[in-house]
């Protein structure tokens, strides 16, 4: 099961840009390479993340009691360094931990997934929008299914958790 198609992350291209529409849906990754965004995210973590959730997901009327049960983990003493270190690296602006080094040069040849996928995408990803996984098949070779997920974002498992839950079920069949 993967959400927006494949994850595996070429940190090799990364310099090459998208178009520019998708590299505006980026904004807060660029603004965590600056200390500036590395102080918003410590000192404003909560409304910020309130607010990506708003940008991510737009037809998602989540209260606060559902968000709150997700932004206390924020408040782990590790939370801003595993953040702000993970949009580093993918853009390659951080080095990776050195033990990792043999599954980051296995990952860097972008391997293709041969066990059975489920693909989840949001209708209404603010991020990744569902044009961006349709393509994607190519990346795995067991049995592969991508479902569009209507009046979701980037969220799936929250925003439609019985369907997502459906998908995780179908999946256990066919594996």
């Amino acid at each position: 099961m993967t959400c927006t198609g494949y994850q595996i992350q070429d940190i090799a291209n990364s310099d090459k840009p998208a178009d520019p529409e998708q590299e505006q849906r980026f904004w807060y990754q660029y603004y965590f390479h600056t200390e500036r965004g590395r102080n918003g995210l410590t000192q404003k973590r909560g409304e910020l993340g309130r607010l990506l959730w708003k940008l991510w997901s737009p037809t998602w009327a989540f209260d606060d009691a559902t968000y709150g049960r997700t932004a206390a983990s924020f408040e782990n003493a590790d939370f801003v360094d595993v953040v702000i270190h993970s949009y580093r690296h993918r853009m390659g602006n951080a080095a990776g931990d050195p033990r990792y080094a043999p599954i980051q040069a296995l990952l860097a040849t972008l391997p293709r997934i041969d066990v059975p996928t489920i693909v989840i995408h949001g209708a209404v990803d603010g991020v990744n929008p569902p044009q961006n996984s349709e393509r994607h098949q190519k990346h795995f070779t067991g049995h592969y299914q991508r479902r569009l997920f209507e009046n979701v974002g980037h969220n799936p498992p929250q925003e439609a958790p019985r369907a997502f839950a459906e998908a995780v079920l179908d999946l256990c069949r066919h594996s």
